[in-house]
């Protein structure tokens, strides 16, 4: 799902695939994926009608139908076969110019039931609780690009930025009007792998069994420096914000204190994979951090110097997991 998106066919596809997984299939006939893969674009254009960065499209103009009522259930999944499915089985697995090492299903269309079989990579990560975490980070990812192909113009990239009370990105368009987009937590968790930022142990966002599991929105650079005045710049944007466990991010671990420098390079490192993603992210850092890989280097020194003084010369540093 990541790269230059130029329609949202693979995220559709991605949440039928994670939808038939969790219930325990391994095969699935095409006019059944027909369904969940067309229900969540009829779901997403009543969200924002541009899909594609193509000017048209017949398969997406036989979505609008239904979502009309011009059409019927029956024929949205006989166009879904015929034409939704064209390309995206054989996309999926492509990002950039060539193929990921994990195959996520098997491609049957030219067997007399045409189908898709998932693999065991696909099963594996679809439990009831990483179900629900996939299927948010996936949304999340589509509510960006979508809401990038809906404002971006010849004059002017989207930027994103962050509500701390709502823990979500909103952009704002040429009338000045707030636009909410997505949740943070969603949007950040598949850039760090599901794992906390500090001591990469797994997180989980929705449903957790030990409270430092959870996933929790912290700031690199603590907020408490932008409050205090120590620092000019906006802290509550995408650069400085990363997902941490309860237990890093709690009274115990971080908290307010300046991040031992090792974990630095590893926020650079994360901005440096956002920015190629893509999509809004992508503008905003850029706008906030710098044109360059070098200039953005430099801005995080510079916060980093600052941040420390101002804290007391104290660095925290958490403990790998192994």
């Amino acid at each position: 799902l990541y790269g230059r998106n130029v329609a949202s066919y693979k995220f559709a596809l991605a949440e039928a695939l994670i939808s038939v997984a969790s219930e325990g299939k391994d095969y699935v006939l095409l006019q059944d994926l027909a369904v969940p893969f067309s229900d969540a674009l009829c779901r997403h254009l009543d969200i924002q009608d541009k899909q594609t960065t193509n000017l048209s499209s017949p398969f997406l103009d036989k979505l609008r139908a239904f979502n009309r009522g011009e059409i019927s259930v029956q024929e949205k999944i006989d166009s879904t076969v015929r034409l939704g499915f064209r390309y995206v089985i054989d996309a999926f697995h492509v990002v950039g110019s060539g193929d990921i090492p994990v195959r996520f299903y098997r491609d049957e269309r030219k067997s007399l039931q045409p189908a898709v079989r998932l693999t065991d990579e696909l099963l594996n990560m679809s439990t009831e609780t990483e179900s629900k975490d996939l299927l948010r980070e996936n949304d999340s990812r589509w509510r960006m690009v979508e809401t990038a192909w809906a404002y971006n113009t010849p004059k002017r990239l989207i930027t994103l930025d962050y509500d701390y009370r709502l823990e979500s990105f909103f952009a704002i368009d040429s009338d000045k009007r707030r636009h909410s987009v997505t949740n943070v937590r969603h949007a950040l968790n598949g850039y760090q792998r599901g794992k906390c930022f500090y001591c990469t142990r797994d997180i989980l966002l929705e449903d957790w069994i030990l409270l430092e599991q959870r996933g929790e929105v912290d700031h690199f650079f603590p907020h408490v420096l932008w409050r205090n005045g120590h620092v000019g710049m906006d802290l509550d944007q995408a650069w400085n914000l990363v997902l941490a466990c309860n237990k890093c991010n709690g009274g115990g671990g971080k908290r307010d204190s300046c991040p031992d420098i090792s974990h630095l390079e590893d926020l650079h490192q994360r901005n440096e994979y956002l920015i190629r993603s893509h999509h809004p992210l992508r503008e905003s850092i850029i706008l906030r951090s710098g044109k360059t890989t070098h200039d953005r280097k430099a801005f995080l020194q510079n916060c980093y110097e600052t941040a420390k003084i101002s804290l007391g010369g104290h660095t925290w540093k958490a403990e790998r997991a192994v």
